[in-house]
């Protein structure tokens, strides 16, 4: 017998609901919702702690080269600095080769036709960040580059 259940948690950062489906042959329909309604809940508060790390003045969340979860990271700007104004001191923008979607190919459509492959893009690696150019990926404002003559 197969139990196909749902469970739905509210979005922190939009508040609609985020849907969790499972499908789960031979197993307890209890356990299977309780697990779906974790996984709903999980994904929800995600995009909560994004907003709240947004919202937090000195710290920053950046996502480093690996490009893995669970390896970011916050960087604290010293005192008497400020932040870049393109980067908001994260060191990170969004890839401008790729437009923050990692592969090159066929960046109009969320998912890849059946069997094509992904071209990650060679600018940011598939990342969908890149080096900010303005401030050299440090987060602070660089002082004025040039001389008088």
């Amino acid at each position: 017998m197969r139990y196909l259940l749902q469970a739905t948690a509210p979005c922190g950062q939009c508040g609609k609901a985020i849907v969790c489906h499972a499908i789960g042959p031979g197993i307890d329909p209890h356990t299977l919702k309780q697990v779906c309604g974790a996984v709903a809940l999980a994904s929800s508060t995600v995009w909560l702690t994004a907003r709240l790390y947004r919202q937090a003045g000195g710290s920053v969340p950046v996502q480093t080269s690996r490009g893995i979860p669970g390896w970011d990271s916050t960087r604290k700007i010293p005192e008497g600095q400020t932040a870049c104004a393109l980067c908001g001191g994260s060191g990170k923008i969004c890839c401008p080769t790729c437009d923050g979607k990692g592969r090159v190919n066929r960046i109009d459509r969320l998912v890849l036709p059946k069997g094509e492959n992904p071209v990650h893009c060679l600018s940011c690696r598939g990342t969908t960040l890149a080096l900010c150019g303005r401030c050299l990926g440090t987060g602070i404002k660089r002082a004025p580059i040039g001389f008088r003559v």
